[in-house]
């Protein structure tokens, strides 16, 4: 079984904001603007009449370049097996009004939640990975990562040489044993124990953090990090949701939802939308399972069906 981190969701209350900040300031393009489908919608457990539009950046470099007749190809992949890896996917909730839980909960997310998602990592493609980690403050308050003096914080590098992607979701654990199972045996992810992800984290952050990621290395990773003691009284643990501003889904690629279904169930974990056919985003059939894992991260697995 392969599974391998695609993007990341955040649902946005300004789609024209957000694509001046992922696009126009980091330069990030659009490979992808599409809403979802009735099949999509229904396995987020979301109002099936509601319209979502989604809108997929990616690095520059993954745009398909215009033919030799001159003409500009679309930035869509023509197929699933061209789609790039480390995409950032805006979620708007056209037909929703985001509620007042959800807006409180976009404040300053500089202080990690004891449980939970808390930040994005945004890297460069030439970016060396062991530079050192600042805080830049993203749509409704999300918190993302960059390295000090990367090529896509420099407004006069072009889009090739910034090549900004999704490097790695970063989640709090309050049972770092526990988040290390799910992810090695059930999701079959690889543990990367690299000094050098603790050191990179902005400074007061977590005094353990390990990453997860493919096998191949190839794909962004998920850094799960923990507390010993807990910052604050007000380090509250946080959850992921569909509908909401900030965090929604990690989206992760897998060829087989079946095996890695019984791989969850011997945990004790029980999806919260068994596989499902739907249409995907891209225009391709497919199957999803949602999954919320052990701290609080909700996962959309997809299985291309061909």
């Amino acid at each position: 079984m392969f599974c391998s981190i695609e993007s990341v969701t955040v649902g946005v209350g300004n789609l024209e904001s957000s694509l001046q900040f992922f696009r126009d300031r980091l330069g990030m393009r659009v490979v992808n603007d599409t809403r979802a489908s009735v099949g999509l919608v229904a396995a987020w457990r979301r109002p099936v009449h509601e319209s979502v539009r989604l809108v997929d950046l990616a690095s520059a470099a993954a745009i398909v370049a215009p033919n030799a007749g001159g003409k500009k190809s679309k930035p869509v992949p023509a197929s699933a097996k061209t789609l790039p890896a480390g995409r950032v996917r805006l979620a708007v909730y056209e037909d929703y009004a985001l509620t007042a839980a959800s807006r409180a909960s976009s404040g300053n997310k500089t202080t990690a939640p004891a449980s939970g998602p808390w930040a994005i990592e945004l890297a460069s493609g030439g970016e060396a990975a062991s530079g050192k980690l600042m805080a830049l403050s993203g749509p409704d308050d999300l918190l993302v990562l960059a390295a000090e003096g990367a090529e896509l914080l420099n407004a006069n590098a072009t889009s090739n040489q910034r090549a900004t992607q999704l490097a790695s979701v970063c989640v709090s654990s309050s049972n770092l044993t526990a988040a290390t199972r799910f992810y090695t045996e059930a999701l079959g992810l690889q543990s990367f124990n690299d000094p050098q992800i603790l050191a990179r984290l902005p400074a007061n952050s977590a005094s353990q953090a390990v990453a997860f990621g493919s096998k191949d290395n190839a794909h962004p990773k998920i850094v799960v990090t923990s507390f010993d003691p807990p910052q604050s009284a007000q380090q509250l643990p946080t959850s992921m949701a569909v509908g909401q501003l900030g965090f929604n889904l990690i989206n992760i690629r897998c060829d087989d939802l079946d095996e890695l279904q019984k791989r969850i169930h011997s945990l004790g974990i029980k999806p919260i939308t068994e596989p499902a056919h739907v249409g995907m985003p891209f225009g391709y059939p497919g199957r999803v399972m949602i999954v919320v894992g052990p701290d609080g991260e909700l996962f959309e697995f997809d299985e291309i069906v061909v």
